[in-house]
């Protein structure tokens, strides 16, 4: 019969205080990659607090809340986990790294996920995820081996992966500091080769309204104005006048959050659709084009040049709906060709983001069936016999 899972491992719930160590929580880890996410350094704490517990180098770590995102974690040096994380400790006939690449397998977490409970944050524990089947447990030795093979071939489809969003970020890098050189020869930042302007004098601010929402509601993500199906007040998160009016928004129009100015909520629309009223909806005027105002206004706002001209509400935020606080922030005047260069590498990148994303789908879908494969002995690896 196959064994259970909760034969391979056992739960590790140790709150000793080990000293200062790293800590190890959730939304450290990255989904589908058995590995922490891309430049997080990992805080320190102090051992023996509530809500963590001790783990070891060879201990994996696996995201009980929301199983699906499939976090799991390898431990090499010794760490303090948030108690979100499951510590499972290999017993000694179980290589840690097998345990790991299993753990993370599609199967266990298809069942993780079956068994949690909860819809909204649905979770799971050891009780549910130890009663998972191992299609079998190969000798311990052929486990090391089985381990060796995914992490050469793991690590080949990772690099792959890197390499693609490498290739974004120096793009954006060239779009950002093209930008920013602009700001620094400005008024604003002490320069004197480019004159400061007000941004109304830049954008003007629409005034279109619909009462209907119809489908479409516009939104960001990752900077940008996206739109995203959606009817009446499910749509939004944002706040709301009484008469829950809508704001036309049309492709080429700048989307400022008024209660956002530090959140990257800024950016030029790429379809139609409506908004919260609690936006600006602004167009370019004498030319000007959108993408750049877009991108440099959350430059300007991630730079920390609009702190200055605004007052904070609620906490990390700042409150631009007043336009006419808003329109008197200062930005660089830039002539209309240059804006346009600009624009033009952003939107150039657009379209390469979209297939970098879903070439990086693919890549962490290959991932999942590889060890998956792997793990249950549907793969043929070099030395490891059929």
């Amino acid at each position: 019969m196959s064994p259970r899972l909760k034969s391979l491992a056992s739960l590790i719930v140790d709150q000793s205080d080990r000293g200062t160590l790293p800590y190890v929580a959730l939304e450290h880890l990255a989904g589908g990659t058995g590995a922490l996410e891309l430049g997080i350094e990992l805080p320190s704490r102090v051992g023996g607090e509530p809500g963590s517990s001790a783990v070891e180098p060879g201990d994996v770590l696996f995201g009980k809340l929301r199983p699906y995102l499939s976090k799991t974690l390898l431990i090499t040096e010794p760490a303090y986990a948030s108690t979100e994380l499951m510590a499972l400790r290999p017993y000694s006939n179980v290589d840690s790294r097998y345990l790991a690449y299993l753990v993370g397998s599609r199967a266990v977490i298809e069942w993780a996920t079956a068994s949690s409970d909860g819809t909204k944050m649905p979770r799971t524990n050891w009780e549910k995820l130890g009663e998972f089947r191992v299609a079998g447990l190969p000798p311990t030795e052929m486990q090391r081996t089985i381990a060796d093979y995914l992490d050469t071939e793991t690590a080949r489809i990772d690099a792959l992966i890197t390499k693609k969003k490498r290739m974004i970020e120096v793009l954006d890098e060239r779009v950002d500091a093209m930008v920013m050189s602009w700001v620094g020869r400005s008024e604003l930042a002490g320069g004197s080769d480019v004159e400061a302007v007000p941004l109304r004098r830049a954008l003007k601010k629409l005034e279109r309204w619909a009462v209907d929402s119809g489908e479409m509601i516009t939104a960001f993500r990752n900077g940008e104005v996206m739109t995203r199906a959606a009817r009446g007040r499910d749509g939004f998160t944002d706040v709301w006048t009484d008469d829950a009016r809508f704001q036309v928004v049309e492709m080429g129009d700048v989307v400022v959050h008024g209660l956002d100015g530090f959140s990257g909520a800024i950016g030029d629309s790429q379809s139609d659709g409506v908004c919260s009223p609690i936006y600006h909806v602004c167009r370019p005027t004498d030319g000007g084009d959108p993408a750049f105002y877009g991108r440099m206004l959350r430059l300007l706002a991630t730079a920390g040049y609009l702190g200055g001209f605004a007052t904070s509400t609620r906490e990390r935020a700042v409150d631009f709906r007043n336009w006419d606080l808003f329109g008197r922030i200062p930005i660089p005047r830039v002539p209309v060709d240059e804006q346009v260069r600009i624009g033009d590498l952003v939107r150039l990148a657009r379209p390469l983001k979209v297939k970098v994303r879903a070439s990086e789908v693919l890549a962490m879908e290959r991932r999942q069936a590889l060890i998956t494969a792997a793990v249950t002995g549907e793969l043929e690896i070099p030395g490891v016999a059929a």
